[in-house]
């Protein structure tokens, strides 16, 4: 039996975020030396999964370009690179073995301790509401406009009082305890998330939602703090047609099949279109924008 370490390169961002949470975490602070914040959290996705990690198979031209342009992270480490863990460390700055979450949640039967083939740590089934998150801190001390959009994953079952809206949130849209959507297509079947159009694709919707509510805080001048955590490219591998085709005659190189990289197609176009729409609102150099995965 071996033990190693999972290595994510970009997970120091974290660091930069609840840094800035710190430094303007003041109400004092007059608001143009509040910078906004957009937070892009991938679910599942590899560490070379970007062309700008090396993969030369996958297209992702968007992020790369976002990769070259900025600060890349390459020398951290995430103490438990899955789903719960990470985002818990993400809203609190917390590790999560001291959070006691270090696991999935919910606890599926795999996840039992009965069928584990080590003895699991004590762990909790939610982020418990008396850590201070860094939307917390943001909206109350430092006058932020709060949105979470996408995938929480931070508490069991229908517990939503420890949704993302009692964790420092002023929006909720698509938050819920689920690990994975049943679909990614409309009709979604996900709490907090109404159903708008059949067939829409939810990164695309997940992206229109993040526009909408930076283009309503720019326009009342205030700054704020946006946590786009994509379900993709989680369970089930779901993608429009159209790009699924393109991967029809495309050698595997260890894939097992063609919607994978179709997945990961769309959230690059669809991430590309929320770092557009700060140009267009011309606050791009006003914001951070932070991007990583689980």
């Amino acid at each position: 039996m071996s033990t190693r370490t999972q290595r994510w390169p970009a997970m120091t961002g974290l660091i930069l975020v609840l840094s800035v949470a710190l430094a303007w975490g003041a109400g004092s602070c007059p608001a143009a030396s509040r910078p906004n914040i957009l937070f892009i959290l991938i679910d599942d996705m590899g560490w070379m999964d970007l062309g700008c990690q090396g993969n030369r198979h996958l297209r992702t031209p968007n992020i790369d370009r976002f990769a070259t342009e900025g600060m890349r992270f390459t020398d951290a480490y995430a103490p438990a690179p899955v789903c719960s863990p990470t985002r818990a460390a993400l809203m609190t700055g917390h590790s999560p073995a001291r959070l006691h979450l270090t696991n999935h949640l919910p606890h599926q039967d795999r996840f039992t301790p009965e069928k584990s083939k080590l003895l699991p740590a004590e762990m909790r089934d939610h982020l418990p509401l008396e850590y201070t998150t860094i939307a917390e801190r943001l909206r109350d001390e430092a006058g932020y406009a709060t949105a979470f959009i996408g995938k929480w994953h931070l508490y069991k079952g229908r517990e939503e009082k420890f949704a993302a809206q009692a964790q420092g949130f002023d929006i909720n849209i698509g938050g819920c305890s689920y690990g994975g959507p049943p679909t990614f297509f409309d009709p979604y079947r996900i709490p907090f998330l109404k159903d708008r159009r059949e067939g829409e694709y939810l990164p695309d919707r997940l992206a229109d939602e993040t526009i909408t509510f930076m283009r309503q805080q720019v326009k009342a001048k205030k700054p704020f703090y946006v946590a786009l955590w994509n379900y993709t490219v989680h369970w089930p591998m779901e993608a429009p047609e159209e790009f699924v085709a393109k991967w029809a005659d495309k050698p595997k190189v260890g894939y097992n099949h063609k919607v994978y990289p179709a997945m990961l197609e769309t959230m690059d176009l669809a991430i590309a279109r929320v770092l557009a729409e700060l140009k267009k609102l011309q606050v791009e150099e006003e914001t951070f924008v932070v991007f990583t995965s689980d």
